[in-house]
């Protein structure tokens, strides 16, 4: 009965943030979220995981482009999952995280649906956002 209590204070402490996971388990959990957000095609989640850096990126494509009715991270975001078709949703759906890779607050991570190329992370605010957005 101790055992199954203390490992249940363990599971409620490292969900409220009482305990630090390490920055491998982070930056795995930063990619299960962005996939989430992909699958339910969360426009405000992905621009919010996108390091400072890809987010100047994504807003200069955006005034670059003069694409009608884009005019934010978000409304390009929504242009994209729009040209989604099933081909796209089921890979995302069914992707799997093959490898991590981490150098300080520097990291890539390699899934199902990337052949080989990876997707860069970095720490930034404690968070592990994503610093290239692929396009």
């Amino acid at each position: 009965m101790k055992t199954a209590t203390a490992a249940l204070v363990v599971l409620v402490l490292l969900a409220t943030g009482c305990i630090s996971r390490g920055p491998e388990e982070q930056l795995r959990a930063a990619w299960k979220a962005s996939g989430e957000a992909l699958k339910t095609r969360d426009t405000k989640a992905i621009c919010d995981m996108l390091s400072d850096k890809a987010r100047r990126y994504v807003l200069n494509g955006v005034h670059r482009s003069a694409i009608p009715g884009v005019n934010s991270c978000q409304t390009l975001w929504a242009k994209i999952f729009a040209r989604f078709g099933e081909k796209e949703q089921h890979m995302i759906r069914t992707s799997k995280l093959l490898k991590v890779n981490i150098d300080g607050d520097h990291a890539t991570t390699f899934d199902s649906t990337q052949g080989n190329a990876p997707t860069a992370w970095i720490r930034q605010d404690g968070q592990w956002r994503i610093d290239d957005v692929g396009f």
